[in-house]
């Protein structure tokens, strides 16, 4: 079983109100005479219904969230096999989420006017295992294929695919890349 974070604000919340219900309950037995099975009862009550509001935010929490980047114009530098000349766009997929996913693959999601729809970012279709916590997996992607679609490069979107079929969307590109150009 998992144990969920509880704040110390929730914590002092449920304090607060056991001591009020607590008050009550004894004020009512004395006044009306409460027995101790009618005080078990409202109490039960009481924490019924914060253990219900606790498992739904569980649930909630509890499912994969995928955050995807994409950064453009990146120069290499050290000693790597990338080639150095060249401009580089590199996507960051990190998994805020609570469950862990497989990415089956990262795609460049084109204008629907294209012909094509889509450029499969190659050292992708391996897939990569995301889980909770860890650091965000990174790939790279070559600037030259893009120059093709300069007038695009408002509506170029990076997607990623998943083992389990679910399709994640980065934001689109707001400062232009060195590739792009304004249409006009």
């Amino acid at each position: 079983m998992d144990v969920v974070p509880v704040s110390s604000t929730t914590v002092q919340a449920l304090s607060n109100l056991t001591t009020a219900v607590s008050s009550f309950a004894q004020s009512q037995s004395r006044s009306s005479g409460m027995s101790i099975s009618d005080i078990g009862s409202l109490l039960g009550m009481v924490f019924g219904t914060a253990a219900l509001t606790f498992s739904a935010m569980n649930y909630l929490r509890d499912r994969p969230k995928v955050k995807v980047f994409i950064q453009w114009d990146m120069d290499a530098i050290g000693d790597g096999p990338i080639d150095k000349k060249k401009k580089w766009g590199i996507v960051n997929v990190a998994n805020v989420g609570r469950r862990p996913i497989f990415v089956s693959h990262v795609a460049i999601r084109l204008p629907p006017k294209e012909a094509k729809k889509y450029f499969l970012v190659a050292d992708t279709i391996y897939g990569k295992k995301l889980c909770e916590g860890d650091p965000p997996a990174t790939f790279l992607v070559d600037q030259e294929r893009m120059k093709e679609y300069a007038k695009h490069w408002k509506n170029l979107r990076v997607q990623i695919s998943d083992s389990a079929g679910k399709v994640y969307f980065g934001d689109r590109t707001k400062k232009k890349p060195s590739w792009g150009v304004d249409a006009g």
